[in-house]
């Protein structure tokens, strides 16, 4: 077994252009992307499929064979933050990891202001409620 455990037989793709080798000059100031991000060397994804007509216990299984197969990675790398759009549904701290407490409340404040009813949501969005019925598809974490 190597030192990667489950992550031995998992497809992983390496992606080695994070933003670390982008230069956002003063915008990396005024980004909503987690400031943990303008120091990255990686960003690494790791993938899985199923078939959309598996049973939803399959799926929900998927989802938490991936959750659990990134975390010796991110146990190496606490705080080094997540980009939303491919991010772990069962993300334990949302805020921290897609935008960073300060980026979070400058965002919220906007939202809140343009969206005050919340009409424009996504799970873990800024601005998201947990209890809201449009989230009773996702699987407990």
């Amino acid at each position: 077994m190597n030192a990667f455990g489950p992550l031995a037989n998992k497809p992983l793709f390496m992606c080695f252009t994070a933003p670390y080798g982008y230069d956002a000059g003063d915008d990396a100031k005024t980004s909503s992307v987690t400031p943990a991000w303008r120091t990255a060397l990686w960003h690494v994804i790791a993938l899985d499929e199923w078939d959309p007509n598996e049973d939803q216990a399959t799926i929900e299984a998927e989802f938490k064979k991936t959750h659990d197969i990134i975390q010796p990675l991110i146990k190496l790398t606490p705080g080094s933050g997540a980009y939303q759009n491919e991010a772990d549904t069962f993300e334990t701290d949302p805020i921290g990891a897609y935008w960073g407490q300060d980026n979070y409340n400058k965002l919220l404040s906007i939202k809140q202001k343009y969206d005050p009813s919340n009409v424009l949501t996504c799970w873990h969005c800024v601005g998201w409620n947990s209890a809201d019925s449009r989230y009773s598809c996702y699987p407990d974490a």
